[in-house]
């Protein structure tokens, strides 16, 4: 009798790192790196432990030269630490409505300024509707366009090197990026050790299938820069990873092990013919990558699970998700979606709270508080699976690719599940 065969992939986004231990978030980057950019500015540690960085970073980009110093170090110096996406992200916040928004989500900010700067220059008819920029971010992109080194009168030379230059200084940020993921990385002595553990809560043990003569092999595609085959193989998993790809390179601890650097980009789906966005899609900069690898990836056949866990499901990866729904045929095979998200933990910040000494707390009403954020972690987690899967039901030939997420939920094929304690309760 032979086995059944029901293998495994895993898709991992940043919330695996988060989930492990690591500082990995945008909001924690931001600070790290508004503080570096500050002492620099303005003298080593002149940016004190008390100080809130982000109200700091406020009053310094609106001061009468601040904003000035900041243009002046994007366009005129060639060696200067602070890239022109760094000053996007500092105006940003400085803006007023910016206060308690998602102005550090990296990868929606670069699409936004991508419209404004770029297609304005553009001489093809603009389809999209530009997103709203804050006034002091807007005026900073009119000033580099008017000011821009070496501009002509052609357009399409003010596209081209004004796209160049946007890469280049893209490439930076992301090297940045890639660095303060490696620190993290480096720092945590348990991050390989929680990864392991919830590597084994989340998959089927290959070994107990086995005794159901179910033949199980697990692949990952990692969208992190941090864990990698070389960390698996130490890792003594109770079950073997066949394959562990990460697709936008990885930062390891062995020189040897550094290959690539962060990816940021936006979704190729909506971009028009010879739109000078293009160049900025996440296919087209993988595409045109020399630091990645260009080996095929060798993904297993007969998956019936597939399986997403901390990854926030941007639309700037839709086309990914996409490629393996089709690779798997998701409408009408038996495949299964299981997309994990994260919530708090009530045992384990009761356990903090004591170890820091925080007695004045009501333990009803902190349950009460908890809960409530679940419940918002829940629908956020449930509205990005719809998303995703109403927009690819869209691709289909067929009509009925817009019930394509009630066909899985008849079907037992999707579920949205939560991973307890994988977010850390903010004391």
């Amino acid at each position: 009798m032979s086995n059944e065969v029901s293998n495994q992939l895993l898709i991992l986004g940043n919330g695996f790192d988060l989930a492990a231990g690591l500082k990995s978030s945008y909001p924690d980057f931001f600070k790290y790196r508004f503080i570096q950019i500050f002492n620099k500015l303005c003298g080593q540690e002149a940016v004190g432990k008390d100080i809130d960085i982000f109200e700091f970073s406020k009053n310094y980009f609106e001061s009468d030269n601040g904003f000035q110093v900041i243009l002046k170090k994007v366009l005129q110096d060639p060696d200067s630490d602070i890239t022109f996406w760094d000053a996007i992200f500092l105006s940003q916040n400085a803006g007023i409505r910016s206060h308690g928004s998602n102005w550090y989500d990296i990868e929606a900010l670069i699409r936004t300024t991508l419209i404004n700067s770029l297609l304005p220059l553009h001489d093809h008819k603009q389809s999209e509707i530009l997103p709203i920029l804050e006034p002091i971010t807007t005026n900073f992109i009119d000033e580099v366009i008017k000011n821009f080194p070496n501009r002509r009168s052609n357009p399409d030379n003010d596209i081209s090197k004004l796209q160049t230059f946007l890469i280049n200084e893209l490439f930076k940020f992301e090297n940045e990026f890639g660095e303060y993921i490696f620190k993290q990385k480096q720092n945590n002595i348990y991050y390989l050790t929680h990864s392991n553990q919830i590597l084994s809560n989340i998959l089927y043990d290959p070994q107990e299938l086995q005794k159901q003569n179910i033949t199980s092999e697990i692949e990952v595609i990692s969208f992190n820069y941090t864990t990698t085959i070389y960390d698996i193989q130490n890792l003594r998993l109770n079950f073997p990873i066949f394959n562990w790809h990460n697709v936008h390179g990885y930062f390891s601890d062995n020189s040897n092990q550094h290959l690539g650097h962060p990816i940021f980009g936006i979704d190729a789906s909506d971009i028009e013919e010879n739109s000078p966005l293009i160049p900025f899609t996440k296919t087209y900069r993988v595409a045109t990558s020399s630091s990645l690898p260009k080996d095929q990836l060798n993904l297993l056949y007969n998956v019936r699970n597939l399986v997403f866990f901390g990854h926030s499901l941007s639309k700037a990866d839709y086309s990914y998700f996409e490629s393996l729904f089709d690779y798997y045929n998701l409408y009408s095979s038996d495949l299964h979606l299981t997309f994990y998200y994260g919530t708090y933990s009530k045992k384990d910040t009761i356990k903090k709270l004591s170890t820091t000494g925080k007695n004045d707390y009501n333990v009803e009403q902190l349950g009460e508080l908890i809960d409530a954020e679940n419940n918002k972690e829940m629908n956020k987690a449930t509205n990005e699976v719809y998303n995703l899967i109403y927009h690819y039901g869209k691709t289909l030939n067929n009509n009925h690719g817009n019930n394509l997420f009630h066909r899985l939920l008849l079907e037992g094929r999707v579920q949205i599940l939560p991973y307890d304690g994988a977010r850390i309760w903010n004391l």
